[in-house]
């Protein structure tokens, strides 16, 4: 495996571990979730800035993927920080949303992985 490939599966495997961490909070009251939402934050805009980061390396089709998902982690990064300020009824339906754009930030991660794995095959082919 490529050390971009290994990259991004890395970046995937971290998205994932960012959505498990919103989907515990969900669970959680309000106070809770409040507690970890600028971690959640930290988090995103780090998975964020390294995806960035793996862009310039990938092909036209991953380096898409790869943008979409930084997109959404801003994103997410953004609103979990508004999310920590927010009043008691806001917070717990806005964390169901931020979990929404994990579990997307994910599924595009692993479509670049997919497409880099697949561009990898065809160069060799």
């Amino acid at each position: 495996m490529s050390t971009a490939t290994q990259a991004l599966s890395k970046a995937r495997g971290d998205a994932q571990a960012l959505h498990s961490k919103i989907q515990v909070t969900t669970s959680k009251d309000h106070t809770a979730i409040r507690m970890h939402l600028e971690e959640v934050a930290k988090q995103a805009q780090a998975l964020s800035q390294s995806v960035k980061d793996l862009t310039e390396s990938q092909e036209a089709d991953a380096r898409q993927h790869l943008r979409d998902a930084a997109t959404v982690l801003d994103g997410a990064a953004h609103e979990a920080k508004d999310l920590a300020n927010a009043g008691k009824s806001d917070v717990r339906e806005s964390n169901i949303k931020l979990l929404a754009k994990a579990t997307i930030a994910a599924r595009l991660l692993s479509r670049a992985l997919a497409a880099a794995r697949a561009n990898k095959k065809l160069v060799r082919s």
